[in-house]
């Protein structure tokens, strides 16, 4: 392994192989590997999340803190492979008409 993808890959001393770097990403999506909201579970926003993107108040800082909305998608692997992300579920919401993602401890089934 040379510098350059030890340096890419995460690992800048390059301690670990190739292989070994792809299992240890691999568990650390294991704790997240089963959704707790499926598609179309009705949720509530329960803890106060600021967004900026809503398009009747575009630029506004609005908290959705109690906006209920459904589970569009829950996204925790692409291709068989285990991802990673903050804000693993997204939101569509009728009033105000908007989509969002959010993270598992933010929502509250209804």
């Amino acid at each position: 392994m040379n510098f350059d993808s030890a340096f890419v890959s995460g690992n800048p001393a390059g301690i670990w192989s190739i292989s070994q770097h792809k299992t240890r990403r691999q568990c650390l999506c294991m704790a997240s590997a089963t959704p707790q909201f499926e598609n179309g579970v009705k949720v509530r926003v329960k803890s106060s999340v600021i967004m900026y993107h809503i398009p009747s108040k575009r630029g506004q800082d609005v908290d959705v803190k109690g906006l209920e909305g459904e589970v569009q998608k829950t996204t925790l692997e692409k291709d068989g492979v285990p991802l990673t992300l903050n804000r693993p579920v997204l939101v569509k919401f009728t009033e105000p008409r908007f989509s969002g993602h959010f993270a598992e401890d933010e929502l509250e089934p209804v």
